[in-house]
């Protein structure tokens, strides 16, 4: 994140922070999500809270309603979470 002088400005997600949210954004729970990428609950949960921060919301919800606006969870930017 970046300081600017009124607090924090949103920055770019890494992209296995945008490979939690595709899978999210499709449903997934944490728990499915952290068995696909083979990495704990917490681990999901720690990395959507960078994410939701690097976005600048306070949720799962406002994360994927902003990283549709900044065009960042297209299809063709990789797993989306199907099976």
């Amino acid at each position: 994140m970046t300081a600017t002088s009124g607090g924090y400005r949103p920055t770019q997600p890494s992209e296995r922070e945008l490979q939690a949210l595709r899978m999210a954004a499709n449903g997934l729970t944490n728990s499915q999500i952290g068995t696909r990428l083979g990495i704990t609950d917490s681990a999901i949960k720690a990395r959507l809270s960078r994410l939701y921060r690097a976005l600048g919301v306070p949720n799962r919800a406002g994360a994927v309603a902003e990283a549709h606006r900044r065009g960042l969870l297209s299809a063709a930017r990789g797993d989306g979470g199907s099976p």
